[in-house]
């Protein structure tokens, strides 16, 4: 699930789905240099994501923190509510807890979306 088989002159090759791009990007934050970096490549992914697709790629096996933040940046950051309500259909059938946008961060008086129960401990909105 998540890779995607495509053809060339020289033969088939397996390719990553945007899907599987997108939470990979905010699994793997750190080897991507931070959240904030990931922000923009997700900007360009967006286009190529597919709600239906995004819900059934993070409903399995995948931790709930990624998944919150992937969702946060797509509906609050990005404004794309439509993928961030596929993200939501997910969480909503887990025990979510609050976390840190950027974790490692203080959180001291950040704002706190409830929505998403994320900690807004950076303006990710700079990096657009």
């Amino acid at each position: 699930m998540g890779i995607e088989k495509r053809k060339s002159p020289s033969g088939y090759f397996e390719l990553s789905s945007p899907e599987l791009t997108a939470i990979d990007l905010l699994i793997y934050y750190r080897q991507c240099g931070g959240v904030a970096a990931v922000v923009p490549v997700l900007e360009e992914l967006i286009e190529l994501m597919d709600g239906v697709r995004l819900a059934r790629m993070i409903g399995v096996d995948i931790h709930t923190a990624p998944v919150q933040r992937l969702g946060f940046i797509l509906d609050v950051v990005l404004g794309e509510g439509e993928l961030g309500a596929a993200v939501m259909s997910v969480l909503e059938k887990r025990d979510y807890f609050h976390i840190p946008l950027v974790p490692g961060v203080k959180n001291g008086n950040c704002p706190i979306d409830s929505k998403w129960k994320i900690n807004v401990n950076a303006d990710l909105e700079d990096e657009l």
